[in-house]
């Protein structure tokens, strides 16, 4: 291999497969990858596992569940993470008989060494590794990405807002990265603004126990087993309402709703308790637990969070809107 970046000229660690610096691939023969790469362990819990990997079918949707249990053990005590390994282990496990084949990735334990620190640079990179491996190793290409934790666990990146002389926010959060699997500023590059992987995350906070985890965990594996998707209900502002009907399209049977038009004076109107799926669109605030439409310079109440804990069925929610940073089931 080059000692430096064909691309950006950044000095190359002997065991890179990409620049750490630009994200580019570094050129590799067979024989110095498997030299490199003999007698170490994999990054991934799936590569120790024998008898997993005999049941993996060729053809096989393959996910990874990218996680710090080091960390999770230093802040939730180490007699509940064994509990929560198992638990973890039990969720894949069921994920692998829906035919949906999560790997394991933990920051903390992989033979390229513990990452178990803040910079979410680090982090990608080790994903973007352990991604690639899989697809030489398996010939798979990994579609899928659950981040478990919070930004405690796996960081979460932050970039200069380029509105912020508009807005009080300053910075934004994005897991982008990790979708995109690029180090680089998704505002400064579009490479880093093309998803790879279809990532969501579990999240933990301040205040967040295993047990809140282990809830969240259950909740999903009941959800895919007894959800069949019927009944659906889609939201958005008006302002964006060409892009929210072509995602809506996609993930939901029924109309796209539009506020203004629809707002929650009239939400019992459309919205049923029976609703299994949700899209939303909209305005969020952190001023008040209510979602927005708009159109020009009107921004009616849309949607209320709460009007959802009535539902009577199990659901998902998906929601794009600011302040709210969380997919729920």
């Amino acid at each position: 291999m080059n000692n430096f970046c064909e691309e950006c000229g950044n000095k190359l660690n002997p065991e890179d497969l990409f620049c750490e610096q630009c994200g580019t691939k570094v050129p590799r023969t067979e024989h110095e990858y498997e030299t490199e790469t003999k007698n170490k362990l994999w990054p991934i819990e799936f590569f120790r596992n024998k008898k997993l990997q005999q049941t993996l079918p060729s053809d096989a949707t393959c996910g990874i569940i990218f996680t710090n249990l080091k960390k999770m053990s230093q802040i939730h005590g180490s007699s509940t993470i064994e509990t929560f390994k198992t638990n973890l282990l039990h969720y894949i496990e069921q994920f692998n008989k829906l035919g949906l084949y999560y790997l394991l990735l933990d920051a903390s334990d992989n033979y390229m060494k513990d990452i178990g620190n803040n910079n979410w640079k680090h982090h990608v990179n080790l994903l973007r590794k352990a991604s690639q491996q899989v697809s030489m190793r398996l010939n798979l290409t990994p579609g899928f990405l659950l981040l478990v934790g919070g930004t405690e666990i796996i960081p979460m990146p932050v970039f200069e807002n380029p509105t912020a002389a508009k807005s009080s926010d300053k910075d934004v959060e994005s897991d982008l990265p990790y979708s995109s699997l690029s180090v680089n500023s998704p505002l400064e590059n579009s490479e880093a603004r093309r998803p790879v992987l279809f990532t969501g995350r579990f999240p933990t906070g301040k205040n967040s126990t295993i047990a809140d985890l282990l809830t969240l965990m259950g909740n999903t594996l009941n959800a895919i087993g007894n959800l069949s998707i019927q009944k659906t209900f889609g939201l958005s502002a008006n302002c964006w309402q060409e892009v929210s009907s072509v995602i809506n399209n996609h993930v939901a049977k029924e109309q796209l709703y539009i506020s203004p038009g629809l707002t929650v004076d009239n939400l019992t109107q459309y919205y049923s308790k029976q609703t299994q799926l949700h899209y939303f669109n909209l305005h969020g605030s952190d001023k008040a637990p209510m979602w927005y439409g708009q159109k020009g310079n009107a921004y009616p109440v849309a949607f209320s969070p709460a009007a959802i804990a009535q539902n009577s069925v199990f659901n998902i929610i998906g929601v794009e809107a600011c302040y709210v940073r969380v997919l729920s089931i």
